[in-house]
C-alpha cells in the first residue's frame, strides 16, 4: 500500500513546495495565453484573408519563434533562471497587450502580424527556462517527475480550457479582446514567480551575455548535441512529435469538414477530444513518479500515438475518431512527461537551458513544417495516406533509436540505497535531484581489506571517498585523530584546494567504499555554491584539526 501511494505523496510534496507551486500556477496563465492568442490571431487572419492568410500567419508566427527560442533560452545558462522566467512573463504580457491594442484600434495589418509574431516568439521563452529551472526547485527525483506531471496536466487542461475561454471572449468581444485579457493573465504569472520564487544560484561562473555570446551559446548547444550521441537521441525523440502536432492542425480540419461531415464546429470538438486525451495521459503519467527507467514508456507512447493517428484517417464515424484522438492526446502527454524527465536526467546542468531552448525551437520548426507538408500531401495523395505518413513518423524514430535510448535510460538509473547515501552527506544535500543522480551514476565501488592504506599523506589526490560499510582510521603525521564509519566521507581536501593528501586513511575493518573521480567531484561543485561552501567548511574544520596537532 505504501508503494502504491508514493506517487501521490510526491505530488502532494509539489503542493507543499511554495516555489514549485508558484511556478506551476504561473504556468497555467502561460498555457491559457498560448492557446488563446494562437486561436485569436488565426480567427482574425481568416476574417481578413481566408484560408491562405491563415496559413501565412501561422508560418509567420512559428518561423521567428523557431529562431528566438534557442537564442533566448541560452541566457538561462548564464543568468539566474528565476529572473529570466520573470522577464519571459513580462515580455509576453507586453507583446500580447500591444497586439490587443493594435487589433482593437485597427492598426495596419502588417503591424498587427508583426506584433502577433513577437507574441508567439516571446511565448517560446517559458518552457525551456522553466524546464531548466525545475531541477533546482526540487529535493528528490520523485518530486522532479511529479513537477513535470503537474506541468503536463496543466498543458492538457489548457488544451480544453484555452479554446473554451477563447470562444467565450470572441462571443462577447473580438480577437483584440482575447489578447488584452491574456496580457492581464500573464502579468499575474509574472507576479506569482516574482513574489514566491526567491533568487537562486547563478548557473556556473559564466559572464553575462551580450548578443554575440547568446548566438555563440546557441551554436555551442548545436555542437553539444551533434557531438554527444545521447543528446542527439533525446532531442530527436522530443522533437519528432511536433511534426505530427503541426500536421494535426491541418488534418483535423480535413477530418471534420471533409471526412466526417460534421462541419466547422466539429473541428473544435475534435480538438477537445485531443485535449481530453492529453488530460487522461497526464493523470496516467503519475505512474512514472519513482520509476527509474523511462525508455519503455516512451516507446509504448510513441506506438500508441502513431498507430491511433494512422487509423484516424480511416475512421468510420465521429465516435471512433473521437476515441482514437483521445488515445493520441493521452500518448502525447505521457511521452512529453517521460521525455522531458529523461532529458533533465541526461543533459549536463550547465547546458540544460540551452538544450531546452534548442528543443523549443525545433518544436516550433516541426509545427510549421508539419502543417505545410500536411496541406501539400492532402492535396496530392489524399487524407488517408497523409494520416498514415504522419502517424508513422514517431514510431519509426523511436524504434530506430530504441537501442541508444535504452542504453541512456539504463545509464542514468540510480539505486535507491546509493541515492539515499549521497543525500545524507552535508556536501550534497542541497544539490538538485538530477545532479545527485549524476553523482550516483559516476560512483565507483572500491573494497579494501583491514589494514590497507586507502590514501596516504603527501600523495596526489585523485578521488573522493564515501564509506558504505566498515570503519577507517584517519591519522595525521602518524598520529590517529579520528575514526569514521558508514555514511561518512574523506578525500575532499586535496581535491578542493589542490594540495597533496593531508592525512592517511587506513581500513580498520574490511570496508566497502564509493569513490568519485576528481574531475566529476569538481564539476559537481562548480557553480553549486551551497555544496562547495559545505565542502569547504568541512575542509576548514579538518585542516584546523591538523594545525592543532
Amino acid at each position: 500500500m505504501a508503494a502504491a501511494s508514493s506517487p501521490f505523496r510526491a505530488l502532494a510534496a509539489v503542493g507543499r513546495n511554495r516555489r514549485l507551486l508558484a511556478v506551476e500556477a504561473a504556468f497555467v496563465t502561460f498555457n491559457l495565453a498560448e492557446w488563446a492568442t494562437w486561436i485569436a490571431i488565426l480567427v482574425y487572419a481568416y476574417k481578413v484573408g481566408g484560408a491562405v492568410a491563415t496559413g501565412v500567419v501561422a508560418f509567420v508566427q512559428l518561423a521567428p519563434a523557431m529562431i528566438v527560442a534557442p537564442l533566448a533560452a541560452s541566457l538561462g545558462d548564464r543568468h539566474r533562471r528565476e529572473k529570466l522566467l520573470q522577464i519571459a512573463y513580462l515580455s509576453q504580457a507586453l507583446a500580447a497587450g500591444l497586439t490587443g491594442i493594435a487589433l482593437l484600434l485597427a492598426w495596419p495589418i502588417a503591424v498587427i502580424y508583426a506584433l502577433a509574431a513577437a507574441t508567439a516568439s516571446s511565448i517560446t521563452l517559458t518552457r525551456p527556462i522553466q524546464g531548466a529551472l525545475l531541477p533546482s526547485l526540487v529535493a528528490t527525483p520523485e518530486e522532479l517527475t511529479a513537477a513535470n506531471v503537474v506541468a503536463g496536466t496543466i498543458q492538457s487542461l489548457s488544451m480544453i480550457a484555452g479554446p473554451a475561454i477563447t470562444a467565450v471572449l470572441l462571443q462577447i468581444g473580438e480577437p483584440g479582446t482575447v489578447f488584452v485579457v491574456m496580457a492581464g493573465l500573464l502579468v499575474g504569472g509574472f507576479l506569482l514567480v516574482a513574489v514566491n520564487v526567491v533568487p537562486g544560484r547563478p548557473v556556473g561562473r559564466r559572464a553575462p551575455a551580450g548578443p554575440r555570446e547568446v548566438i555563440s551559446d546557441t551554436l555551442e548547444a548545436l555542437r553539444l548535441v551533434v557531438r554527444n550521441p545521447d543528446y542527439v537521441t533525446v532531442v530527436s525523440i522530443m522533437a519528432a512529435p511536433s511534426f505530427q502536432e503541426g500536421a494535426l492542425d491541418v488534418l483535423l480540419v480535413v477530418l471534420a469538414v471533409v471526412v466526417l461531415n460534421i462541419g466547422e464546429p466539429g473541428v473544435g470538438w475534435l480538438n477537445a477530444c485531443l485535449g481530453g486525451g492529453a488530460l487522461i495521459g497526464s493523470l496516467a503519467s503519475i505512474a512514472l513518479v519513482g520509476r527509474s527507467r523511462l525508455a519503455l514508456p516512451i516507446l509504448t507512447a510513441s506506438l500508441v500515438l502513431g498507430g491511433s493517428l494512422v487509423f484516424v484517417g480511416v475512421a468510420p464515424g465521429p465516435l471512433v475518431a473521437a476515441g482514437l484522438l483521445l488515445a493520441v492526446g493521452a500518448a502525447t502527454s505521457l511521452m512529453d512527461v517521460a521525455g522531458r524527465t529523461l532529458t533533465q536526467r541526461v543533459v549536463a546542468d550547465a547546458a540544460l537551458s540551452r538544450i531546452f531552448g534548442l528543443m523549443e525551437g525545433l518544436r516550433m520548426g516541426g509545427l510549421a513544417i508539419g502543417a505545410v507538408l500536411a496541406s501539400v500531401l492532402v492535396e496530392s495523395i489524399g487524407h488517408a495516406f497523409t494520416f498514415a505518413i504522419a502517424g508513422s513518423l514517431l514510431p519509426v524514430v523511436c524504434l530506430r533509436l530504441w537501442r541508444p535510448l535504452r542504453r541512456i535510460d539504463e545509464s542514468v538509473t540510480v539505486p535507491v540505497r546509493e541515492l539515499d547515501l549521497i543525500r545524507s552527506l552535508p556536501l550534497f544535500s542541497q544539490l538538485a535531484a538530477p545532479i545527485v543522480e549524476r553523482i550516483a551514476a559516476n560512483l565507483v565501488p572500491v573494497r579494501a581489506t583491514s589494514g590497507t592504506a586507502i590514501i596516504k599523506e603527501g600523495e596526489f589526490g585523485d578521488r573522493f571517498y564515501i564509506i558504505d560499510e566498515g570503519e577507517v582510521e584517519v591519522s595525521i603525521g602518524g598520529r590517529p585523530v579520528r575514526r569514521q564509519g558508514p555514511g561518512e566521507f574523506f578525500g575532499e581536501i586535496a581535491l578542493l584546494i589542490a594540495v597533496p593528501r593531508t592525512a592517511t586513511v587506513k581500513a580498520e575493518t574490511d570496508v566497502s567504499l564509493l569513490a568519485l573521480e576528481r574531475a566529476v567531484f569538481l564539476e559537481v561543485l562548480t557553480g553549486h555554491h551551497q555544496a562547495r561552501e559545505g565542502a569547504e567548511a568541512v575542509a576548514d574544520e579538518r585542516l584546523g584539526l591538523r594545525r592543532t596537532e
